[in-house]
């Protein structure tokens, strides 16, 4: 089963119905059939609980909605990763600095260097950064 990182940009497009497109409803149907497997650093649990919340507070989300869109997210079987918990800040400052990016979206661009898989993302930063690193993108 091919592995691929996963973002907060895609999680959302699965789970909130106006941000949905084909190629990320491609990647959810290959998900669901195994035929790939997802990784995402821990940051992804706290930015989906960002992008629920603002849903709830901002676009009218219901508490009982809210709820089933938190459950979904947690049967996705994300293997979050957990290497570099303890890491050292400089290389991930750098590799930040080089592309542009926001140390959170650089913690995306870091599992998919590691793990050495394609990165899923809508994020246009997040994707110009993979390919300048030769990181594959998932579509």
């Amino acid at each position: 089963m091919k592995a691929v990182v996963i973002d907060a940009s895609v999680i959302a497009s699965w789970l909130f119905p106006n941000q949905a497109d084909e190629k990320t409803d491609a990647l959810l149907f290959k998900t669901k059939a195994e035929e790939i497997s997802l990784v995402a650093p821990i940051l992804l649990k706290y930015e989906f609980i960002n992008i629920t919340l603002r849903n709830v507070r901002h676009k009218g989300l219901s508490d009982a909605h809210a709820k089933k869109t938190l459950s979904y997210f947690k049967a996705l079987n994300i293997t979050f990763d957990t290497q570099n918990a303890d890491f050292d800040i400089e290389p991930l400052f750098s590799l930040a600095r080089k592309h542009g990016l926001t140390s959170y979206d650089t913690t995306y661009l870091d599992v998919a260097l590691r793990w050495n898989i394609p990165i899923a993302t809508r994020d246009s930063g997040i994707a110009k950064a993979a390919q300048a690193a030769k990181v594959k993108l998932a579509f």
